[in-house]
């Protein structure tokens, strides 16, 4: 089995949703009662990569009908992008067929990535813009 957190947003219905992190780093907004009374954590790179080989086991010969994938949760890129690229590279090896990644991240961990640690995210993701 592989672990899931508890926000998909209403455009990701049809993701694949893999979850990064644990809850939200930040925890402070008022109009999110989403993760209320839990502590932040980051997932390591093998555990992710397990609930991925997880998920391409359940869709076996489906595995190519899937295009899309959400990382959870609030604030996947606060991973290093080593980490995230790794991350990225396998989910895009076990679905093929993956078009597009999206995920949540705050505005002060985004300011903390280069724009070639972007370029190389968007490289490794498949996607044909930011």
């Amino acid at each position: 089995m592989y672990e899931q957190g508890v926000i998909r947003p209403p455009s990701e219905a049809w993701s694949l949703l893999i979850r990064v992190t644990r809850n939200c780093p930040w925890n402070q907004c008022l109009f999110c009662p989403a993760y209320k009374g839990t502590k932040f954590s980051r997932r390591s790179v093998e555990e992710v990569k397990a609930d991925i080989d997880a998920m391409a086991g359940e869709y076996g010969k489906n595995i190519h009908m899937i295009k899309t994938a959400f990382l959870q949760d609030a604030d996947s890129l606060i991973l290093k992008t080593e980490q995230i690229l790794e991350i990225l590279r396998h989910l895009k090896a076990r679905f093929p067929g993956i078009e597009r990644v999206t995920t949540y991240a705050r505005a002060n961990t985004l300011k903390r990535k280069s724009v070639e640690e972007f370029l190389q995210l968007k490289e490794a993701a498949g996607q044909q813009r930011l």
